[in-house]
């Protein structure tokens, strides 16, 4: 999943993959890793992140990554 974002603001699917990579731990996939891709659009990634993935939501992952938001 690691890779650069299309040109402009990250898409919708974009964001939700790469945060979903990034709670899974995939290779490559960190904090500082997703910081970068949410900052394009951190609205957008902000709402995708409360809405999608709750489950993570007791996690330090969720916490690290909401505080950069």
């Amino acid at each position: 999943m690691k890779g650069i974002p299309p040109a402009g603001a990250p898409n919708e699917k974009y964001l939700r993959n790469s945060i979903r990579a990034y709670f899974e731990g995939e290779p490559g996939c960190d904090l500082r890793w997703i910081s970068e891709i949410v900052r394009a659009a951190p609205v957008h990634a902000r709402s995708i992140l409360e809405t999608g993935f709750s489950q993570y939501v007791s996690t330090e992952k969720y916490r690290d990554l909401l505080d950069r938001l």
